[in-house]
């Protein structure tokens, strides 16, 4: 029997990457300075969290992984402008695909990433969905809410005063 491939235009499936012991100081320079995280360290930095080489591992990403654990659950990070959002989210969604749970990332949207997304939605495994923005993709987060299985669950993030406007 063939195997099912699964692919997406939009949405990538997160892969964890074998952690590196030190990061260079061009990997902390490119984190610092253009926000751009290598998913290696930052799994590497979750697994000894006290010992900060590379990133300042926020208190929230263990109670929002244990709450992404349980079925049918929505985790959001809101904070300001360059804050470490997209870098928190990017450690927990690491931490999530090192434990075997399938994380889909929005990567590209465009019109297709909706019927991609209801397509996804059907799949027999529990997955988690990770939205960065969530407000510009608002329909994403509403077809979700539809068509997922009770098994699946969804990561938001958002810039705390597009939170505010838009939090109903």
């Amino acid at each position: 029997k063939p195997d099912f491939v699964e692919t997406y235009q939009c949405w990538d499936l997160v892969t964890t990457e074998t952690s590196v012991d030190q990061p260079s100081d061009e990997d902390v320079y490119e984190l610092v300075l253009k926000g751009v995280a290598k998913n290696e360290l930052l799994l590497a930095q979750s697994e000894s969290p006290s010992k900060v080489t590379y990133y300042a591992q926020r208190h929230c990403e263990l109670d929002c992984i244990r709450h992404l654990d349980a079925s049918n659950s929505v985790a959001l990070l809101v904070g300001g402008f360059a804050n470490g959002k997209t870098t928190t989210m990017l450690s927990i969604v690491q931490q999530l695909a090192s434990k075997g749970r399938d994380v889909f990332l929005l990567g590209r949207p465009s019109a297709v990433a909706l019927r991609e997304l209801v397509k996804m939605c059907r799949r027999d495994k529990p997955f988690t969905l990770v939205i960065e923005n969530y407000s510009r993709n608002i329909e994403l987060v509403k077809q979700f809410c539809q068509h997922a299985s009770i098994d699946s669950n969804i990561l938001l993030s958002e810039k705390s005063e597009l939170h505010e406007l838009r939090a109903h």
